[in-house]
């Protein structure tokens, strides 16, 4: 996952960031946290592009995988991320129930 990431250029990760994501969210135990937060952001892209698809519970997956990512103080030290995260997993939890 991180030779991934290290290896895509910005467009070229938007268009392969499942990939990349699938990868880090299956080793994010062994992440810094510096790390962590990067792919809670990764994972908050994932889910915005899965619920845009229409593919809700992908989403879902991704967003509530992007908060647990998240610091115990992140309304205080990330608090857009944190806010994007439970904006994006609300709505791809209204959708899903319609």
């Amino acid at each position: 996952g991180r030779l991934l990431l290290q290896t895509y250029s910005p467009p070229e990760l938007e268009n392969r960031v499942f990939s990349v994501v699938r990868h880090l969210n299956l080793a994010h135990d062994l992440l810094a946290a510096d790390e962590r937060l990067r792919l809670a952001e990764l994972n908050l892209v994932a889910g915005t592009k899965a619920r845009e698809s229409t593919a809700y519970v992908p989403a879902l997956h991704y967003l509530d995988r992007g908060l647990a990512l998240l610091p115990d103080d992140s309304w205080q030290s990330n608090y857009d991320l944190c806010l994007a995260l439970h904006q994006e997993a609300a709505e791809a939890a209204s959708e899903d129930d319609d």
